[in-house]
């Protein structure tokens, strides 16, 4: 496993706290924070290291929407019955789930035989266990990043500068720092984030701020507004895409295939399923209609069959021309089957192909 240095250290203590915590058997632990503070990394590192001190298993959930971990259980425990020691039960995106769900899968699961630990990460707390909240970065944190990046120490004025300009959001501190190691001035930065003063997006109390302009109108989130940085960003350290919320990544979507010439919608964030996305590609024979569903999975879960037996129905009941599904880990082998009975109508896209895509669009998209 490997990790970007800055955000692997940036919550040392924290994760200390955390390693100390899921050390004992049978224990719940949450860890709350806001999109962007580096939850996920902090996860997969409690995780790793725990699975390489205690020799057991992890079993990670993303408890993307709709999804419901009592559904995993027998899965789970088979994982748990064949471990030789203590294993680790891992959900992701807790925000998204019911707490009676999150409480009734550890119940079941801890029944059985075996020795097992529950780690949660979520936005807003769950209040199933001992509460970890992390906090954006503070000023000896910045410095350590930017020291770190740059091999040299901070010019004047730039940590704090840098400070106010990232809010404290670990994953935009990143993005602004590698724009000063990439020539920009302090002035550039500053004025690359002007945007986000208009709208609040994340307040050094790591509450979401207002989102809306003075008429009420949705405003683009912060993928959106630094696309440009975030790109080129993502595209050097793929693995920070755990960093963004499912509906980011579909908007990171939405922008990279419209830098591959596709007009683009995305589908409300209150939709039942199906897809997220609405591509269109006009050329000398016409326009063809594409739908797209983005899963941000953990690197470690795969998308299943029934997931591309879904979006190809939505597909069908829609007419278009075909289908997509973009995933930030892998398929099934009988995924991968499905969708080849389907080739011409069904494409499956895993992390290696949105790497390849980040890879295409770091340059600016044409007017």
């Amino acid at each position: 496993m490997t990790m970007d240095p800055p955000l692997a250290t940036a919550h040392s203590p924290e994760l200390t706290t955390v390693l100390q915590m899921i050390g004992s058997p049978g224990s719940i632990t949450e860890v709350v924070a806001a999109p962007g503070m580096g939850k996920t990394t902090l996860l997969k590192m409690a995780a790793e290291l725990y699975r390489q001190q205690f020799g057991g298993v992890v079993e990670f959930i993303d408890g993307g929407r709709g999804f419901n971990p009592q559904d995993a259980i027998e899965l789970i425990a088979s994982s748990f019955r064949a471990a030789a020691g203590q294993s680790l039960l891992v959900i992701d995106r807790a925000e998204d789930l019911d707490t009676g769900d999150i409480l009734e899968t550890v119940n079941r699961l801890g029944t059985g035989p075996w020795s097992f630990s529950t780690l949660v990460g979520t936005r807003e707390p769950k209040d199933v266990g001992h509460r970890i909240t992390l906090q954006p970065f503070a000023r000896d944190a910045i410095t350590r990043l930017v020291t770190e990046r740059l091999g040299e120490a901070a010019p004047p004025g730039a940590i704090d500068r840098l400070l106010q300009a990232s809010r404290g959001v670990p994953l935009f501190a990143e993005v602004l720092v590698d724009q000063l190691r990439g020539g920009a001035s302090l002035d550039d930065i500053e004025r690359l984030v002007a945007p986000w003063r208009a709208t609040g997006l994340i307040g050094l109390d790591g509450r979401s701020l207002s989102g809306r302009d003075s008429n009420g109108r949705r405003l683009f989130t912060d993928v959106r507004l630094i696309s440009n940085e975030l790109i080129e960003h993502l595209s050097r350290f793929p693995d920070e895409v755990y960093s963004l919320t499912s509906r980011q990544f579909e908007e990171l979507t939405a922008e990279l295939l419209e830098r591959q010439g596709y007009e683009v919608e995305l589908t409300s964030e209150t939709r039942d399923g199906g897809k997220d996305l609405y591509a269109v590609k006009k050329d000398g024979l016409g326009s063809f209609l594409f739908l797209v569903e983005c899963k941000r999975y953990a690197p470690d879960r795969s998308v299943g069959v029934g997931v591309v037996r879904s979006v190809h129905g939505v597909a069908q009941h829609e007419r278009a021309n075909g289908a997509v599904v973009l995933t930030t880990s892998f398929f099934s082998e009988p995924a991968t089957r499905f969708a080849h009975d389907l080739r011409g109508q069904m494409s499956l896209k895993d992390f290696v192909d949105l790497q390849v895509w980040l890879h295409h669009a770091q340059q600016p998209k044409r007017p």
